[in-house]
């Protein structure tokens, strides 16, 4: 994976989904993917599933393309998340 403050241009990724900020393991041929990609010049976030094919991943429909802009109230939905379930999200 590349490091978010290395990149000043989303083209610079190795990954052809974006740059990978995390990958969760949902099964031993799925994970959950939450990247960073660029479209037309915009920066958008992909949170998606994909499935192993034998030889690489690929993306599914599954899942949810997000505004950059959308962040905040997506971290604060995350944050409450956390505190539903017990999770002390302050330290």
């Amino acid at each position: 994976m590349t490091d978010v403050d290395e990149v000043e241009s989303l083209s610079e990724c190795d990954d052809t989904y974006g740059l990978v900020i995390a990958s969760i393991p949902k099964s031993k041929t799925h994970q959950l993917r939450i990247a960073l990609n660029e479209y037309e010049g915009h920066r958008y976030i992909d949170i998606r599933e994909f499935y192993w094919n034998g030889d690489e991943y690929h993306p599914t429909k599954k899942g949810v393309t997000l505004k950059v802009s959308a962040y905040p109230e997506l971290l604060q939905a995350i944050a409450s998340l956390g505190e539903a379930l017990g999770y002390d999200v302050e330290g």
